[in-house]
C-alpha cells in the first residue's frame, strides 16, 4: 500500500497488516522524497496523488511543485552510454514462514534505444530453509462442567507463520462419552495460510444428569498424516466436572479416649459415591480441652491454597478479574 504522506513530502510503502499478523516497525519505508520540501527532483512539495503502472514504477502528482514525478521501481537493466552491459542484481531475502520453494521468472518486456530479439525467460528457484512450524495446544479453561453455560476452546498455536494451509485431524477419546455428555464444534482445525491459530470448541450446554461421577477426561489425538507442521505434543485433555453432590453416609470417631502426649484418634467422614471435586466438610471444634496447648489436629488439606473467586486468566467474564487497585 502506498500512502501520499502530503505534509511530510514523501511518499511511503506500507506492508499492510491483517488481525493475525500486525503492523510492527520496519513494515513502512519511504521510497520517494523524504527530503523536506522543495523543488530539486528528490524532493515534493505537497505530493498530493500516486499511480503505479504494471511494472512498479510510481507516478506522483507534486502539487504544489505543480509537476508530474517518475520514480523507477519496475526491475530492469539499464547500461550506461559508452558501455557494452549492464546488470540486475536479484537477493533472496530471510523469512520465518515455510515455503515451498518459490520461483523468479524473468522475461524482456520492452527496450529503449536498442533493438533486440532477445525474447527468453529465465526462472531462478529460491530454496526454501525454513523449519517446519510446531504446533501447540492450549486449552482456555482447565476445566469443564456439566451443562455449563460457557463453551471452553482448544487453540492450535504455531510457533510461526506458515504460508501452507495446515489441517489437523483428531480422533476422540476418553472416559466422558460425546454427544450425551459433550459436544464439539469440529473434530479437526485448519490453519490458512499465513495465520498463526484456529480453534475448536467443546460445549456441554443443555447435556446434563443426576449421576454422582468422578472426573472424566476428553481427549483428542492427532490424526497420523499431519503436513506441513509437527506438534509440540499429540495428545491434549479436557477434564470433565459433575456437579452432581454426594451424601455424607457417616462421620465416625475411632478412639473416644486418647491418652496425653501421644494419643491418637481418626475422625473419618465417608460419601455415597466417589465424585469429580474435592467434598470438605468443615468442622466445630471445642471442648475444655485448648488447641495447641491440649492438643493439635493434621488433615489431608491442610495448608492447601484455594482459589474461591477470579481465575488464572484475566478478562471481563464473570468469572474473572482485570486488575486490583
Amino acid at each position: 500500500m502506498y500512502i501520499a504522506d502530503y505534509y511530510n513530502h514523501r511518499i511511503q510503502k506500507w506492508k499492510v497488516a491483517t488481525q493475525d499478523i500486525p503492523f510492527v516497525d520496519g513494515d513502512a519505508v519511504t521510497v520517494a522524497g523524504g527530503n523536506g520540501a522543495g523543488t530539486a527532483t528528490n524532493q515534493f512539495n505537497g505530493p498530493k496523488a500516486i499511480f503505479v503502472d504494471a511494472i512498479g514504477d510510481l507516478y506522483i502528482a507534486d502539487m504544489n511543485n505543480h509537476r508530474i514525478q517518475k520514480y523507477h521501481y519496475g526491475p530492469r537493466i539499464t547500461i550506461p552510454a559508452g558501455e557494452t552491459s549492464g546488470t540486475l542484481t536479484i537477493t533472496a531475502l530471510e523469512d520465518t514462514s515455510d515455503d515451498d520453494d518459490e520461483t523468479i521468472v524473468i522475461s524482456p518486456i520492452s527496450v529503449v534505444n536498442a533493438f533486440s530479439d532477445q525474447t527468453n525467460t529465465h526462472t531462478i528457484t529460491i530454496i526454501d530453509d525454513d523449519a517446519l512450524p510446531v504446533i501447540t495446544f492450549e486449552w482456555g479453561e482447565d476445566t469443564i462442567e456439566e451443562n455449563s453455560a460457557k463453551d471452553v476452546a482448544l487453540v492450535a498455536k504455531l510457533s510461526n507463520t506458515s504460508n501452507k494451509e495446515i489441517v489437523i485431524n483428531f480422533s476422540v477419546s476418553g472416559t466422558a462419552t460425546q454427544t450425551t455428555e459433550y459436544t464439539l464444534s469440529s473434530t479437526g482445525i485448519t490453519i490458512p495460510a499465513g495465520v498463526s491459530s484456529r480453534d475448536l470448541k467443546v460445549s456441554t450446554k443443555g447435556l446434563d444428569d443426576d449421576e454422582i461421577e468422578i472426573k472424566e477426561t476428553i481427549v483428542l489425538t492427532v490424526n497420523s498424516g499431519l503436513t506441513n507442521a509437527t506438534t509440540a505434543s499429540d495428545l491434549t485433555t479436557l477434564n470433565l466436572l459433575s456437579k452432581d453432590p454426594p451424601i455424607i453416609t457417616s462421620i465416625i470417631v475411632d478412639d473416644t479416649n486418647i491418652e496425653e502426649n501421644g494419643g491418637v484418634s481418626i475422625v473419618r467422614a465417608t460419601i455415597s459415591a466417589p465424585t469429580s471435586v474435592p467434598t470438605r466438610i468443615e468442622l466445630d471444634v471445642y471442648g475444655s480441652a485448648t488447641f495447641i496447648d491440649d492438643y493439635v489436629v493434621d488433615f489431608s488439606s491442610k495448608g492447601e491454597p484455594l482459589t474461591v473467586a477470579g481465575t488464572k486468566r484475566t478478562g471481563d467474564w464473570f468469572s474473572r478479574f482485570q486488575s486490583f487497585q
